[in-house]
C-alpha cells in the first residue's frame, strides 16, 4: 500500500456503503480526508472508526439539495486550504421500485438533485480548489448505462452523471485535472438491501474503493473521461473520449 499522507481528498456521500469504504481505504494509506454526508449519525460513525487509522479526517454536514451549501463547504475549505487532490462524488438517492405514475414528487426531486444536480454545484465551486493532475471521480450506475424500468427516475439521473462526466473531462482536458465516472453494478449495500433484499450475492464495495485507491496513488489504468463499469468483481471500460 502506498503512502497518500500528502493527499487531500473530499468524500460527498462518505457515510455510505460505498463512500465509507473508499473512507476506510484512503484512511489507511494515511490520506486526509474531508468526509461530507447528510446522515450526522452514520458520519459519526465512521469518524469514530477512522480515528482508530492512521489517517486524517475531518467531517462536515451537508444537504446536497441545496446548493448555498456546498457553495459554503467550498468557501470553508478555502479557508482552511491547501487544495484538495480529488473529488469523490459517491452520494446516491432511490427511491421504491414503483412505475413513473406511482413515484411521488418528493422522490423524483430527490434522486435527481442528488444523484445528478449536487454533481453539477460540486463541479461548479470544487474545480477551482483541485490540484493538478487531481480531479474528479462520479461514483454512477450501471442503471445509467442499462435502464432500469423498476427505477427510472434513478436510472435517468446516473445517465445524465455519466454525460455531464464526460463533458466535464473534456472542459478538464487543457488543465491537467481529470474527471472520472465509475458505474459499479449491484453491490452490498444498505441502499441495495432496502430496494432488493439480496444485497449479500453482490460485489464488496471495497471492489470500487481499491480502483479509488488506485486513482488516488496514480496507479490507475483510467484516464480522463473515462466511463467505467464494475460489475462482478470485474472493471470494464465502457466509454473513452
Amino acid at each position: 500500500m502506498k503512502d497518500l499522507s500528502h493527499k487531500k481528498i473530499l468524500i460527498v456521500g462518505a457515510a455510505g456503503g460505498i463512500g465509507s469504504a473508499i473512507a476506510r481505504r484512503l484512511a489507511n494509506a494515511g490520506t486526509f480526508l474531508i468526509l461530507a454526508d447528510h446522515d450526522t449519525k452514520r458520519l459519526k460513525t465512521i469518524a469514530n472508526e477512522l480515528s482508530r487509522s492512521k489517517g486524517r479526517f475531518m467531517t462536515n454536514i451537508i444537504d446536497l439539495q441545496n446548493p448555498k451549501e456546498i457553495e459554503r463547504l467550498a468557501e470553508s475549505l478555502k479557508k482552511n486550504g491547501p487544495k484538495i487532490d480529488w473529488l469523490i462524488h459517491v452520494a446516491g438517492a432511490i427511491g421504491k421500485a414503483e412505475s413513473i405514475a406511482q413515484q411521488s414528487p418528493t422522490s423524483i426531486t430527490t434522486m435527481w438533485a442528488v444523484n445528478f444536480v449536487s454533481a453539477i454545484y460540486l463541479t461548479k465551486y470544487m474545480s477551482a480548489l483541485l490540484r493538478k493532475n487531481g480531479g474528479i471521480v462520479n461514483i454512477s450506475s450501471t442503471a445509467g448505462i442499462w435502464p432500469n424500468s423498476r427505477f427510472a427516475i434513478y436510472s435517468a439521473s446516473k445517465a445524465a452523471l455519466n454525460n455531464f462526466s464526460q463533458a466535464t473531462a473534456k472542459d478538464f482536458a487543457s488543465t491537467g485535472r481529470s474527471c472520472i465516472c465509475i458505474c459499479p453494478g449491484p453491490t452490498n449495500t444498505a441502499m441495495r438491501e432496502r430496494i432488493a433484499h439480496d444485497a449479500k450475492k453482490h460485489q464488496n464495495p471495497d471492489v470500487v474503493a481499491r480502483e479509488i485507491e488506485k486513482i488516488v496513488n496514480g496507479s490507475s489504468t483510467l484516464r480522463n473521461g473515462d466511463v467505467v463499469v464494475i460489475r462482478d468483481n470485474k472493471k470494464k471500460l465502457v466509454s473513452r473520449l
